[in-house]
């Protein structure tokens, strides 16, 4: 589980989640964080080492943890105060970590 060679969207990611969790997600676009547009996995080294080509697309891997999570239920984050990066943090993604989403 080491991500995928193509890029995705954070747009395209939330339709994949939505779709294999069987709702109808409502995307809200927030003002976006200060991190990097554009990032994706390069699975060269991984490949180059244990050999092999990818056997999971990224949906069917988030169907896989989609349905592990109707399963079993989803667990609780917790917060590592030590490692939290909260400077220039918007507030609403500060109060994510902190459970105080809005209910939409």
């Amino acid at each position: 589980n080491i991500g995928t060679d193509e890029v995705h969207s954070i747009n395209d990611l939330a339709a994949i989640v939505s779709g294999v969790m069987g709702i109808n997600a409502q995307m809200i676009h927030l003002e976006p964080r200060k991190e990097a547009k554009r990032v994706y996995a390069d699975h060269s080294k991984a490949r180059r080492i244990f050999g092999g080509t990818p056997q999971t697309s990224l949906t069917e891997g988030i169907r896989a943890m989609a349905n592990w999570v109707k399963a079993h239920g989803a667990r609780e984050s917790s917060v590592i105060e030590e490692i939290e990066l909260t400077k220039n943090l918007p507030e609403f993604w500060a109060s994510v970590g902190r459970k105080t989403v809005p209910v939409l």
